[in-house]
């Protein structure tokens, strides 16, 4: 992530998402390269920047890093001067040295040899550029020399102001626990490097998955960085591993109990995903099976934030939950009280969970599969919700929203998280066909100050293409201007520079 915004409020960086996470505004004093992980320093109020800045400058800065190369020196120093060489690079150059860095030579595990670096200047990319000229060039740095890694094998362990020494702890990837160096080096050696992969997906999701209220056990744990190495997917469910596999291959078994024992699961189950567009008549409950551990259960529940939800892993093609929509849920459960809420496509109900527990006057369930709306249901009562008190209705989403229209009655907020294709009772659903009339029926179903949420997954309608369609479907009702705001996917899914998300989404407000 950037350390700001690089657009000006479009994406945001990693400040901003520490604000939305730690609930303050926050003001960035040290900071590190993107692809580099370790310690920074925010100050809290635009106030105090400038001392802490001054602190910084004073203060003792130490990294950790991995090479290949082994230097015949135990600890030296490098000095040089570094400027911007063309638009992006940094480079040594001639003239007075602006920039000085310490090496100490600490050790050496199964990856290669482990150095640390104090830095008492703090230019772009400083200890990469003197780490290559040294003849160590950090793994992952494929802009200084470095040999070709999962990610940058840099990391800011320590920063030490005034008598405060603050600690980040090294990412499990760089297998300086042996425990974990243990695990890697029981796998036979093609297995080493989805292992290594798997550490640096959960190194970057670690800080999601150890909240501190806990209220959450179940995270995107592989999304799509692994593709198209290794096609697969990864879900911690609780107690339960889910794997997607979107290759014909079928998964290596040792490295099934690798990523297990690593996520800290009890159970796991391989989901077989590919060509899985081919399968007839597949809906919600059919019978699918799957590859599993012994005593793997049929049925267990998960934790989010404040809502239980119901897991099953034999029917469909789903588990019950779609873990993207997670931020939105919470959004919902927090703004919907005393509010009319309509759930189109609802499937087991998740959406409709965190309005009625966030004290929605009215909530409306809608899907086609009587199955899916029983689902919902347990997830109802799983969460000491009556479900008598709600509505649910087995429904063409679209035919339903027509209905509305005649009957006049409207929603305050209505919620679209309709499929890319499916087939049913009702016949073939595509959503590119669909979309426009969705979106029209939507609007004249709203409040005058209603909402609507609109995500989808389908990989041929980009976000752009799905804001014109909203602009379009209301001003064909005789809506002049409606406000958009984009839905970012949870961060353990795309980061927010990964522009290229499959999970499209925004709140339209009327």
């Amino acid at each position: 992530m950037s350390t700001h915004t690089p657009d000006g409020g479009a994406t945001p960086g990693f400040t901003e998402s520490a604000e939305k996470l730690l609930g303050e505004k926050l003001w960035a004093v040290h900071r590190l390269d993107r692809d580099t992980s370790g310690c920074l320093l925010c100050a809290l109020s635009a106030e105090s920047v400038a001392p802490w800045t001054q602190k910084l400058k004073e203060s003792i800065k130490k990294y950790i890093f991995l090479s290949p190369g082994e230097s015949e020196k135990s600890v030296w120093s490098v000095e040089g001067r570094i400027e911007k060489v063309g638009s992006h690079r940094f480079e040594l150059v001639e003239g007075e040295a602006n920039s000085q860095t310490t090496f100490a030579k600490i050790g050496k595990n199964s990856l290669g040899v482990i150095y640390e670096a104090e830095i008492s200047t703090g230019k772009t990319h400083q200890i990469r550029i003197h780490a290559q000229k040294s003849g160590i060039a950090v793994m992952g740095d494929n802009e200084h020399g470095g040999v070709p890694f999962p990610r940058l094998m840099l990391h800011s362990m320590e920063l030490q102001i005034d008598n405060t020494k603050i600690l980040s702890r090294p990412p499990d990837s760089f297998l300086l626990d042996k425990e974990f160096e243990r695990k890697f080096l029981t796998l036979p050696a093609h297995l080493h490097l989805p292992a290594i992969k798997l550490l640096v997906s959960l190194d970057r999701r670690r800080f999601l998955m150890t909240p501190p209220n806990g209220e959450t056990d179940a995270f995107r744990i592989v999304h799509r960085e692994w593709f198209p190495e290794l096609m697969i997917c990864v879900e911690k469910l609780g107690n339960v591993l889910q794997i997607m596999n979107y290759s014909p291959a079928p998964l290596d078994p040792k490295l099934i109990r690798f990523i297990a024992e690593v996520v800290e699961c009890e159970h796991w189950f391989v989901r077989s995903m590919f060509n899985r567009g081919n399968l007839k008549n597949i809906s919600e409950d059919t019978q699918i099976n799957v590859q599993t551990s012994e005593a793997m259960p049929l049925q267990w529940a998960i934790k989010e934030n404040k809502m239980d939800f119901d897991i099953r892993h034999s029917q469909g093609m789903s588990s019950g939950i779609f873990l993207d929509q997670r931020d939105n849920r919470l959004a919902i459960m927090e703004s919907v009280h005393g509010k009319k809420v309509a759930n189109f496509f609802s499937y087991t109900c998740g959406f409709s969970v965190a309005a009625a527990l966030g004290g929605a006057a009215e909530v409306v369930s809608i899907d086609t599969s009587l199955a899916s709306l029983n689902w919902g249901r347990d997830n109802f009562k799983l969460n000491d919700l009556d479900s008598d008190k709600y509505e649910f209705f087995v429904a063409d989403s679209l035919f339903f929203l027509s209905a509305c229209v005649k009957r006049g009655r409207k929603f305050d907020l209505i919620i679209l998280d309709p499929p890319t294709f499916s087939r049913g009772k009702h016949g073939t659903f595509k959503l590119a066909e669909k979309l426009p009339e969705l979106l029209r029926e939507s609007f004249k179903s709203l409040e005058s100050e209603g909402r609507l949420l609109i995500t989808l997954n389908d990989e041929t309608l980009t976000s752009a293409i799905v804001s014109r369609l909203i602009e379009e479907a209301s001003q064909a009702v005789g809506l002049p201007f409606v406000r958009m705001e984009r839905v970012h996917p949870p961060l353990d899914f795309e980061f927010p520079l990964e522009r290229d998300t499959v999970l499209k989404g925004f709140w339209v407000f009327r």
